[in-house]
Parts: structure tokens; C-alpha cells; sequence
């Protein structure tokens, strides 16, 4: 289908955030289309066509950060905080770690000849986006991507076998050269959480194919950077707000790092207003999946009711 893409948040946060707002109605009337499966790893499939489908994030992500992804088999091993329980380990903490570059470096060198020992080249080009480079030929682990593993029990997600078994004693060396580093007494002080480990996911190389499926791409994401410079693509920074003036036939706008009340204020309300909604060719991809199809014609869907969110989407879209 021709026409915008907009990628939004997940369809029960924007359901929840406002549950009788005309969009259900503009919805009702237009077609449920083939979604993505839900994985945090991935972009939806609609705004790229990915040959193999499961792609690496990590090399996906380093060349829209570095640009050397090259044929490499790269590993995000990002830091995060891991808290023992009375029968656990769970991941609190990742992404925003709020580390300074040279909190960073300070602890890159305990853990560069550790990881270096182990044959792996560690990186750091952000302070909270590590990247270790395999040998040719390396089998990345199965690492589960850290968004589904917060909060829960690591051991979950650390891949079983031989190989699981070697990743988990490198964890493990990498939790007790970061226990009682300064860096963390320093953290403990300004009451920010400890860097005491690292989370490895993502593994692989980049994808052998990527095909657009829009001619301009918007999002700070990324994964969507590094598919559009895959592509041979820009892709620019996501615009704050709809642009009335602005030509969106054949555009991806990413806007799933918005919050709900600033999607519907910013876009949703004057695409309304503007009858943009239901009056053009468009597509909105939710982050669980979901796809609508909006063609003009269906305006005349005068009969079909709103569209009502299933129980179980809404429970699992939070």
C-alpha cells in the first residue's frame, strides 16, 4: 500500500491513553492488514522489506552509530544493573544508565583485557551502547534483547548449553570486576544505580538485503538509521509535530518514542482536523504489530463501529 507510514507506540498504551477518540472510529472503517510479530529487536516489517527477516541488531545499530558494521559478527554488550534477589537475578536497570564517557572509560579498563583475553574487541562509541567484534566465523549467543528481559530473572534469558555455559562465566567475570569499582562507589554516592554487569544481545551480521519500502525516512531509532543507510537512504530526525504543509505520500514518520498525549496533540488531532485520517492513503504500524490500511473510500463505512481493543492486546500492549 502506498501512501504514509506512521510507526506509533503500542496499540493498548494509546488505546489506554484515550479509549473514545474518534482515531477507533477512523479505524473501524479501515482494514486490519498483515502486521509484524512483536519483537523488540526488530522494525516493523512495513517499513522495510529484511532479507532474513531476523536481522542483528547489534550490526544493524553500529553501522548507523560507526559505520564500520562491515562483514563483521558483532554483540551489543551493553551496561546495565543486575540485583540479586532471595532466588534471583533481575535485570533493573538498562539503557539510560546516565554514565559519562569517562565513567565509561574508567571502567572499559577493567574490562577491555578481560574481554580481550576472551578474544572479543570491546567499543564503546555512546557510554550506554557497547559493542564487542567477534572473530569471523564466531556463532553470536541467544542472548533474549534487555527490553524483555527488565525486571525479570536473567536466567531466563542466557542461552542453555555449551555455548551458554561460556557466555555465562564471561558475565560472571564481568560482574566481579565491576562490584566494587570506583565508579560505582562514585554512583552509589550521587544515588544513581550501579554499572555492576553487562548485557550481551543482538548478535550477528547485518542483513544480506534491505529493500525500502518509502522513499524518505523520519526516526531517531537506530535500527531504522542503520536499515535506511543499508538501504543506500537518509533518514532524518523525527519532526516534533505534523507539518500541514508538508508532502507525506510516500514518507515513514517513526513516532513510537512519543509519549500518548504528545501523539495525539501533535499528530493524531490535526490529522483529523486536517481530514488527513481516513481521507488519504496511509498506513499506521503499532509497536505491538497491529497494521491499519486507510484508503479515502472508506469513509463511506458509515456502518462499521469503532474499533474496540481486545482484552488480552490491551493487558499485554502496556
Amino acid at each position: 500500500m502506498s501512501g504514509a507510514l506512521l510507526l506509533l507506540p503500542a496499540l493498548g498504551r494509546v488505546h489506554a491513553a484515550s479509549p473514545a477518540h474518534p482515531l477507533w472510529s477512523v479505524l473501524g472503517r479501515g482494514d486490519r492488514m498483515a502486521g509484524s510479530s512483536s519483537s523488540p529487536e526488530l522494525v516493523p516489517a512495513s517499513a522495510f522489506e529484511v532479507v532474513p527477516s531476523a536481522f542483528s541488531a547489534a550490526a544493524v545499530s553500529r553501522l548507523a552509530e560507526v559505520g564500520d558494521a562491515g562483514s563483521h559478527v558483532w554483540l551489543r554488550a551493553d551496561p546495565c544493573w543486575l540485583q540479586p534477589d532471595m532466588s534471583s537475578l533481575r535485570m533493573m536497570a538498562w539503557g539510560d544508565m546516565r554514565l559519562t564517557p569517562a565513567d565509561a572509560e574508567d571502567l572499559l579498563g577493567v574490562l577491555r583485557p578481560l574481554f580481550g583475553d576472551a578474544g572479543f574487541e570491546l567499543s564503546v562509541p555512546h557510554p550506554d551502547r557497547w559493542y564487542l567484534r567477534l572473530a569471523p566465523g564466531s556463532e553470536p549467543p541467544a542472548f533474549s534483547a534487555p527490553m524483555a528481559v527488565l525486571g525479570d530473572d536473567v536466567e531466563r534469558h542466557i542461552p542453555a548449553g555449551s555455548s551458554g555455559l561460556h557466555w555465562r562465566r564471561l558475565l560472571n567475570e564481568t560482574q566481579m570486576s565491576l562490584h566494587q569499582h570506583r565508579v560505582n562507589v562514585r554512583r552509589a554516592g550521587a544515588g544513581l544505580a550501579p554499572v555492576n554487569s553487562v548485557w550481551f544481545w543482538g548478535g550477528g551480521r547485518l542483513p544480506n538485503r534491505v529493500r525500502a519500502t518509502r522513499t524518505h525516512y523520519f526516526s531517531d531509532d537506530l535500527l531504522m538509521r542503520g536499515l535506511a543507510a543499508q538501504a543506500n537512504l537518509g533518514c532524518e530526525a523525527s519532526p516534533a509535530a505534523l507539518d500541514p504543509a508538508a508532502d507525506y505520500r510516500d514518507v515513514c514518520v517513526d513516532l513510537r518514542a512519543l509519549s500518548a498525549s504528545a501523539l495525539f496533540a501533535d499528530w493524531i488531532e490535526p490529522m483529523l482536523s486536517a481530514g488527513a485520517l481516513g481521507t488519504r492513503d496511509c498506513m499506521l504500524a503499532f509497536d505491538c504489530g497491529a497494521v491499519f490500511g486507510l484508503r479515502r473510500v472508506q469513509r463511506w463505512r458509515f456502518w462499521r463501529r469503532p474499533f474496540r481493543l481486545p482484552t488480552a492486546t490491551a493487558d499485554s500492549s502496556q
